[in-house]
């Protein structure tokens, strides 16, 4: 019998059977979850706050396939999912857990991307769609997902903005939540001169004003706003010194909400 093994940083090796696909699977989650923690320190160091701000905004984890409020198929962590091959790259499963073929995971793309132009479905909440072939995205595979992106999102947000590291950390959070919201394409300075303009400045007042989205909830738009606020005032009152090059902000975050 052949058989697959797992070397699971802080475990014991793995040795599952190749027919025993549920254990397989419950494995790779274990062993990305491992690997993540290994790799946690190379992570941006302000990622878990801006992940649980992300998430809340997001909305709860959605197993199954849906349409965001721009018609986009959406799964997990407000990831858009972009075509069917995006699809079938998705560690989907069924409700078993079990793996599922690459046909049923297109299939199920094209069920809920033909909604687009029913209005019965528009603005219809997560978990209300149809789901015929039974796909579904397991929580920590959402979570890996979405904390994943915002690292790789990392690099091109540093580029739009001069020592993007350097700024105030709530100011860094509600511009990942931006970027992370409309894509990088629609969050470009072209698009958003004058909050790029005052983020250069560190003028957290004017960025607020300038930070509104449109299709975006009312309270997502506030409470990205209420940050750069709260980053302007903090700067003003002291509480935390006017970042540069040489003046660190780690360490300074804590809970905000």
């Amino acid at each position: 019998m052949k058989n697959m093994i797992f070397d699971i940083p802080g475990q014991a090796r793995r040795v599952i059977p190749l027919s025993d696909k549920q254990a397989i699977i419950n494995a790779q989650i274990v062993h990305r979850e491992a690997m993540d923690q290994q790799k946690a320190q190379k992570n941006w160091k302000h990622l878990d706050n801006t992940f649980d701000f992300i998430k809340i905004h997001e909305g709860d984890i959605s197993q199954t396939p849906y349409l965001d409020t721009t018609g986009n198929v959406t799964i997990g962590i407000g990831h858009k999912v972009t075509d069917a091959e995006a699809m079938v790259k998705l560690p989907l499963v069924n409700p078993l857990g079990h793996d599922i073929s690459d046909d049923m995971k297109r299939q199920a793309y094209h069920e809920i991307y033909e909604l687009r132009n029913k209005p019965e479905y528009k603005n219809r909440v997560n978990g209300s769609f149809p789901n015929p072939y039974k796909v579904k995205l397991p929580d920590a595979e959402a979570v890996r997902m979405a904390k994943e992106y915002i690292n790789n999102e990392l690099p091109l947000v540093q580029d739009k903005f001069n020592d993007f590291d350097t700024l105030h950390p709530k100011a860094q959070t509600a511009i990942m939540d931006i970027q992370y919201n409309i894509g990088n394409k629609n969050f470009s300075k072209e698009k958003w001169p004058k909050f790029y303009t005052a983020i250069d400045q560190r003028d957290y007042d004017t960025a607020a004003a300038e930070s509104h989205r449109k299709d975006v909830g009312i309270e997502r738009n506030k409470e990205v706003k209420r940050l750069l606020l709260e980053a302007a005032e903090e700067i003003k009152a002291g509480a935390i010194a006017a970042p540069t090059q040489n003046n660190s902000t780690s360490g300074l975050l804590g809970e905000w909400f």
